[in-house]
């Protein structure tokens, strides 16, 4: 009897960056695959929760600190952009090297998420087959469905700007992120590779490379990577998520379906005033809600509205079904949670692809959109009047809902990786 073959799958970022990748590894196994997880050493208790194997990758993840994008800390500090690419996004990189050779040498293919740039080196070195996974349609970067990125003005100008404006913006994007990528090119080069000019331009592999999105959202380009496939949105059933808090089960039980404001995992630790302006724009639209405020104690409100509850956290996919609408950051692990529910969302891109998420949810017409400058009472009461009475939108966002309740992007992708490897079933 042949051994099991043998997945690690690294990845890194925030809790929606771990979940697509756990939903893979499952699948995997299920399909009788071997899996490793390579994850930030915060993550080793919930993987271990799942069953997998487990392999600590540095560096760790602080989940508790806030993420702001590469232009508001540009704006915030006087680092210089280079610097800060390299500690937001090759933090550690000569550990995660040497963690990451040292998990694969036992390895008979690795999957790897965006941020996870020792991996791919690891794969390449050693000469095993290599899967790259994104989660979010920005990260193929395309010259005929330009992203929104960048600051607020940034996002339409690009649009605007066509086909030729996004390559000059790509081509420009690459030439800078060169330059900011010496240690990245250096690893390689010490590990006998050619040089790629930087790990952005390299993410995806030539074998396969999977989208781990819905196709609603943004469906395939001629100028995608040869080997691109949208799986759909990976979902599992989390065991650190089975069930509702039971003081949010009994006020949900208590009344009509709330409206529910969250930041995600990672906004909600620079909230701002977001959830104080949320409690009174839910009292002024005169509606029930649940303010998901993480573990800050200074996000909760002084004082709460009648028909108003805080609480750090509760499963998305067992709350948002039970809402009216979803007030959020639009983080792909957020709005995934969100188009499944079949309830409307009130967007306010806070970083990174979060305003590229928040266009797409909004063509689709399950959305609607609000700067994160615009967020005050006054307006949030009045777009949540408007779409808490949009039969066109809820009748929108309920029929894509039954599209994405569909979606089983992590058996897809597991499927193709094992379907590669010759051993799918």
């Amino acid at each position: 009897m042949s051994p099991s073959p043998r997945a690690l799958i690294c990845t890194f970022g925030s809790p929606g960056d771990l979940a697509p990748y756990l939903s893979i590894g499952l699948e995997l196994r299920n399909l009788g695959w071997s899996v490793t997880m390579g994850v930030p050493p915060v993550y080793l208790e919930r993987v271990r929760a799942t069953g997998l194997l487990v392999a600590p990758i540095r560096p760790d993840k602080a989940i508790g600190e806030p993420d702001p994008d590469l232009w508001d800390r540009f704006r915030a500090g006087n680092r210089s952009p280079g610097r800060l690419f390299a500690e937001m996004f090759l933090p550690g990189l000569r550990e995660s090297w040497s963690d990451t050779l040292a998990a694969a040498r036992s390895a008979d293919l690795i999957v790897s998420h965006t941020l996870a740039f020792a991996a791919p080196i690891a794969a390449e070195h050693l000469g095993l087959p290599w899967v790259s996974g994104v989660v979010s349609p920005i990260a193929y970067f395309s010259r005929i469905d330009p992203p929104a990125l960048g600051p607020a003005w940034a996002g339409p100008l690009l649009r605007s700007a066509g086909g030729l404006g996004a390559g000059a913006a790509r081509a420009g994007m690459h030439a800078l992120l060169r330059t900011w990528s010496g240690e990245w090119r250096e690893i390689r080069r010490e590990a006998g590779l050619p040089d790629l000019g930087d790990p952005v331009s390299a993410q995806h592999s030539p074998t396969l490379a999977l989208g781990l999105f819905s196709p609603l959202l943004a469906g395939p380009q001629s100028d995608w990577p040869a080997a691109a496939m949208t799986t759909g949105f990976p979902f599992m059933r989390d065991p650190f998520q089975a069930s509702l808090d039971p003081a949010i089960g009994a006020f949900l039980d208590a009344g009509p379906p709330p409206v529910v404001f969250t930041l995600g995992t990672t906004a909600v630790n620079e909230a701002g005033s977001f959830f104080a302006v949320s409690a009174r724009a839910a009292a002024d639209c005169g509606v029930r809600a649940v303010l998901l405020t993480g573990t800050r104690t200074e996000n909760v409100p002084e004082s709460l509205p009648d028909g108003v509850i805080a609480a750090p956290y509760a499963p998305f996919g067992l709350l948002f079904p039970r809402a009216a609408a979803i007030v959020h950051q639009g983080g792909i692990g957020t709005l995934a949670q969100a188009m499944r529910s079949g309830k409307p969302s009130l967007v306010m891109p806070y970083a990174h692809d979060q305003p590229d998420n928040a266009i797409r949810a909004e063509r689709l017409g399950v959305a609607r959109v609000i700067p994160r400058s615009c967020y005050r009472v006054e307006d949030v009461t009045a777009m949540l009047r408007v779409m808490l009475t949009d039969e066109a939108l809820h009748r929108d966002a309920a029929n894509v809902g039954q599209l994405v309740r569909m979606e089983e992007g992590g058996r897809v992708a597991a499927l193709a990786i094992a379907g590669l490897a010759g051993t799918s079933r």
